[in-house]
């Protein structure tokens, strides 16, 4: 049985309410509930919670409830989230590459700088560096001296 919109504008209401309880199993329980709904509209509402909530499990728990949302949404849609044409409410082509903070009444993107594939090597080559220079490798011969002061 569906619920009516006004219904689940109601529903959504209260237990946004409960996400700023007292009792963090209260907070989590909302959490989880809104989670279970799957409706888009949620997202942003689990988003402020998250930024005010210092209760490591009730953030774990507003977080699985996202991802609910989004796992409902693109197993019931034909067209997941991370591939509507349309973009998001805040239009972005690849949510992939913002970072989106809302301030008041404006929005805030944060866009990643897009690397290239010969700058990731290099960074991965710069990085392989200098975890060798920090544990270096020792040959089969080095190893068996080593353990050998050790047992002596």
């Amino acid at each position: 049985m569906a619920i009516s919109p006004d219904n689940l504008q109601l529903v959504i209401k209260a237990y946004s309410k409960m996400l700023k309880h007292s009792d963090a199993q209260m907070r989590i329980k909302a959490a989880q509930c809104l989670g279970k709904m799957g409706n888009e509209s949620i997202i942003p509402l689990l988003c402020q919670a998250l930024e005010a909530e210092n209760d490591l499990a009730v953030q774990f728990s507003i977080m699985d409830a996202m991802d609910a949302i989004v796992l409902i949404h693109n197993l019931t849609s034909e067209t997941p989230m991370s591939e509507n044409p349309q973009g998001s409410k805040y239009n972005i082509v690849q949510p992939q590459n913002v970072q989106i903070i809302e301030q008041g009444d404006g929005i805030i993107h944060n866009y990643a700088t897009p690397q290239n594939l010969a700058e990731a090597a290099q960074e991965i080559q710069q990085l392989i560096s200098q975890l060798t220079q920090t544990y270096p490798t020792n040959t089969e011969v080095e190893k068996k001296i080593f353990v050998a002061q050790v047992d002596a």
